[in-house]
C-alpha cells in the first residue's frame, strides 16, 4: 500500500492509525502475501501535482527516483527513463506498455538529484512486517541529471499531472550531442505541428513540439527550433541561432494520460 501523508508532525499517528485499520481489516485473514501484488492507494493522486518520489527501496534499486501519473509510473535512472504505461482494453482489464527513453551516448552515471522539495512524505506498507515497510520517503517537484553531456543537463519536472523535460544548455556546450533513443516503439512520426508521435504496441503517446528559449535581461526570448527524426526511432533536435554565450532551453512536453494515449 502506498499513501501520501500531508505533513510531518502528524506522520507517526497517522501511520498508527493506518497499522490499526490494516490489522483490523485484516484480521482473519492475513496481510497481503509476498506472493500478492502491492496494492496502491493515494490521496488525489489525480489532482495533485506530478511528484518525484526518492528511491528508498521500494522499487528497483538502478532507479533512483519515480513519479507516479494518471496510468502511468516513471522511473528515472541514469542511464535511461522507463515510462511504464497503462489503459483499459474492451474486456475492462489494464494493459500496460513500457516506453524506454535514453540519451544516446550519454553520460551513464550522471549524478542524478532531487529539486525543490515538497511538503509530505510518502509511506509504503506492504505486510504486516514493519521490516517491508519504506517510510518518510521525501518528494521533490523536479530531477536533474547533471552533465548528461558536455555542458548539458536533463531536468525533469511536472507541469500539473503532466510530465516535462528540459535539456539545459551551458554557455558555449553544444545541442547537437543530444540525441534521444526510443525503445518499445513500433515507430516515429512527426505531425504537421512538428509533435512526435510515438506509436506503441497498445496506443500511441504524443510527445509535443519542444519549445526553445533563452532568458535575456529577465526576459524569454524564444528560439527557433524542433525535433528532427534519425533512424531507429531515434530523435535529435534542430535548434535556429542563438546567443551561444547564454543558456539555452529546450523543453519538450509528454501527454500522459490524456487522450494522446489511446489503449484498446
Amino acid at each position: 500500500m502506498w499513501v501520501c501523508l500531508p505533513g510531518r508532525r502528524s506522520i507517526r499517528a497517522l501511520s498508527l492509525l493506518l497499522l490499526s485499520f490494516l490489522v483490523l481489516a485484516n484480521a482473519g485473514h492475513g496481510v497481503e502475501s509476498a506472493s500478492e501484488p502491492d496494492t496502491l492507494a493515494a490521496i488525489n493522486l489525480d489532482q495533485s501535482p506530478l511528484a518525484f518520489e526518492a528511491n528508498r527501496g521500494q522499487t528497483d534499486p538502478a532507479v533512483a527516483y519515480l513519479a507516479r501519473a494518471q496510468g502511468c509510473t516513471v522511473f528515472v535512472t541514469p542511464g535511461e527513463t522507463v515510462l511504464s504505461l497503462c489503459s483499459p482494453s474492451s474486456g475492462g482489464a489494464r494493459t500496460v506498455s513500457v516506453l524506454r527513453m535514453r540519451c544516446v551516448d550519454g553520460n551513464l552515471h550522471a549524478s542524478t538529484t532531487g529539486g525543490e522539495e515538497m511538503p509530505g512524505r510518502v509511506h509504503y506498507f506492504r505486510s504486516s512486517h514493519p521490516d517491508r515497510w519504506h517510510t518518510d520517503i521525501p518528494v521533490y517537484r523536479q530531477v536533474r541529471l547533471a552533465q548528461i553531456y558536455p555542458g548539458i543537463d536533463l531536468v525533469y519536472y511536472g507541469c500539473g499531472r503532466q510530465l516535462e523535460y528540459d535539456f539545459v544548455v551551458s554557455p558555449g556546450a553544444d545541442p547537437t550531442h543530444i540525441t534521444l533513443a526510443f525503445d518499445g516503439v513500433e515507430h516515429t512520426v512527426l505531425d504537421d505541428t512538428g509533435n512526435l508521435e510515438l506509436q506503441l504496441p497498445e496506443g500511441q503517446l504524443v510527445v509535443r513540439r519542444p519549445v526553445l528559449y533563452q532568458e535575456k535581461q529577465g526576459a524569454r526570448v524564444p528560439i527557433e527550433g524542433g525535433f528532427a527524426l534519425l533512424p531507429g526511432n531515434r530523435v535529435a533536435f534542430e535548434v535556429g541561432p542563438y546567443d551561444s554565450a547564454l543558456a539555452l532551453t529546450i523543453d519538450p512536453v509528454f501527454g500522459l494520460a490524456y487522450s494522446t494515449y489511446l489503449g484498446g
